[in-house]
């Protein structure tokens, strides 16, 4: 395995890595094919050990070439959206609704970020006061507006006033969507005013993968998943967690509910990498890169 750092996950230098698999099934044709061919490689290993050794190579080298464009669309993501709380930290309107409170500049300000989070393809875009509390949000007219909510408790919001900006992935504590939030301090005169803050979804940055036809997650340092083209593997660990461990992953990620982390369903069989997806055994190879900055 490759390992080659690329995207912090949070200001205190945490990492992800991006991993990419390829059914061996793309050496066949069609959904038949698939499960012939994971029969037939398993059989090759034993009676052409050589012949199978090359096609394995051939899938490797097809997942390493999918590794810069599955890290390239997840960067340029994070990238663009990162350039919003960076933007508006330094807009007159946030600054002024941090300084003085208005009724009037809050539904302003309000409809602003709406206009920005749907141009952006940003989740939500919100403006978070200096004692934790939303003071305007894009979301303002939806059932789960973020407007008055608190967040004193976010990694993102303590490490923006702490540090001037915070990344973070966890669940929503509101929608209980998990996203990355991206955020960045406000500047005062005397002190911090608050804080911009962008949340967005990967389901945009996980299409453009499964139409790669490659299966790729994301993973943190922790080992959990926390972007794959497999749903069901989302919050998974790649291995069992004990249970001191468990309790510091579910803090990382401020889960809001009580799921079980479950370990994602890969297992080795010899030198055969054997994954549960819909159910179903598939023979895996791939590679992996750890990316960041």
């Amino acid at each position: 395995m490759e390992s080659i750092r690329l995207i912090s996950a949070r200001s205190n230098d945490q990492t992800l890595r991006v991993a990419t698999w390829l059914p061996r099934g793309w050496l066949a044709t069609g959904v038949g094919g698939l499960v012939a061919f994971a029969i037939l490689v398993i059989a090759a290993l034993v009676a052409g050990r050589v012949a199978a050794d090359r096609a394995v190579d051939g899938l490797v080298d097809l997942a390493r070439a999918g590794l810069p464009l599955a890290t390239a669309t997840l960067a340029g993501e994070i990238e663009k959206q990162r350039l919003i709380p960076l933007t508006l930290a330094r807009d007159p309107d946030v600054i002024a609704l941090l300084g003085t409170y208005d009724s009037n500049a809050e539904a302003n300000l309000d409809r602003k970020l709406k206009d920005i989070a749907e141009d952006a393809g940003s989740t939500v875009i919100y403006v978070i006061g200096a004692d934790g509390r939303t003071l305007a949000t894009s979301n303002f007219n939806e059932p789960d507006s973020f407007a008055g909510v608190k967040f004193p408790f976010r990694y993102y919001f303590r490490d923006a006033m702490t540090y001037g900006v915070g990344m973070q992935y966890a669940q929503g504590a509101v929608s209980a969507r998990p996203g990355l939030f991206l955020s960045r301090r406000v500047e005062g005169s005397n002190a911090p005013l608050g804080v911009v803050v962008v949340k967005v979804e990967l389901d945009g940055v996980e299409r453009t993968w499964r139409a790669s036809g490659a299966l790729v997650s994301v993973i943190n340092e922790e080992g959990v998943v926390i972007g794959t083209t497999i749903p069901d593997w989302r919050f998974s660990t790649l291995s069992a967690l004990k249970e001191p461990e468990i309790g510091t992953v579910r803090e990382h990620l401020q889960v809001v509910d009580d799921k079980p982390l479950a370990t994602v369903p890969i297992r080795q069989q010899g030198e055969l990498t054997i994954a549960e997806i819909d159910g179903k055994p598939t023979v895996l190879v791939g590679t992996s890169r750890s990316v960041g900055p």
